[in-house]
């Protein structure tokens, strides 16, 4: 959809990697190019020709980013420590921040443990031209709207179930095995069953699990059950210890 989009705005990309199709998509359609990516992302663009900075977080934010003003300056990395190891960024502590961090493991959508030191929050793009201010805005919202459907559960469910397939479909790899994370709770041996049916159906090589092993009697040890899930799909799954890790 991206390449063909690109197309049509007489754009051609570099290459197929994400960073040459993001680098087509900020040619083709400036600060407005996150609405053409889908995926995970967190990247930034130095715009030589206009003077500009632009950096951006997909809707999810699983990927982090992390900016800071420093004099004139701007600093933007994917890691709060590259950004404190500057020597002109101050060190002051965000205590309300850091208590967060430890007790809930949030510090909301753009503090951190630095007072100087701002999280890009997810679905959210950073422009700042030439040495003016930084102007951080929502890229992507959110749409709820109430229905009067009366669709069934189950007929909501197989509905679920194949936007679930498409997508997984839709982001297999080119080539070689496509992996899936595997845990022995619900949602991804829901997504690793889901999966392999919408790949099967369709022609192409089922998903490849990969997941951590633990010693047995250790809390975090769900082995068998990775093991029972796999087995079902006729195959096994590729483990990391938790003792090398």
């Amino acid at each position: 959809d991206l390449v063909r989009a690109l197309g049509a705005a007489k754009v051609k990309p570099a290459g197929r990697t994400p960073a040459q199709l993001i680098a087509a998509a900020y040619r083709a359609w400036g600060t407005d190019c996150t609405q053409h990516l889908e995926g995970d992302y967190a990247f930034v663009v130095r715009d030589y020709a206009r003077h500009r900075t632009f950096a951006a977080r997909d809707f999810m934010g699983r990927r982090p980013l992390y900016y800071a003003e420093i004099g004139a300056g701007l600093i933007v990395s994917s890691q709060v420590s590259a950004i404190v190891a500057h020597p002109a960024c101050s060190r002051e502590l965000d205590d309300a921040a850091l208590a967060e961090i430890v007790g809930y493991s949030l510090a909301g959508h753009e503090r951190t443990p630095y007072v100087a030191v701002r999280a890009l929050p997810a679905a959210h793009t950073l422009v700042r031209d030439g040495s003016g201010e930084v102007r951080v805005a929502k890229h992507w919202t959110l749409v709820v709207e109430d229905t009067d459907s009366t669709e069934s559960f189950d007929a909501a469910s197989e509905e679920l179930r194949d936007l679930l397939g498409n997508a997984i479909v839709e982001r297999r790899a080119v080539s070689g095995p496509t992996t899936i994370w595997l845990s022995g709770g619900y949602d991804s041996p829901v997504m690793f069953g889901v999966g392999n049916d919408a790949l099967e159906r369709r022609g192409f090589r089922r998903l490849s699990p990969v997941s951590v092993s633990y010693p047995p009697g250790d809390p975090g040890r769900e082995d068998e059950l990775i093991e029972e899930i796999t087995a079902f799909w006729s195959t096994r799954p590729t483990c990391v210890s938790i003792d090398d890790i």
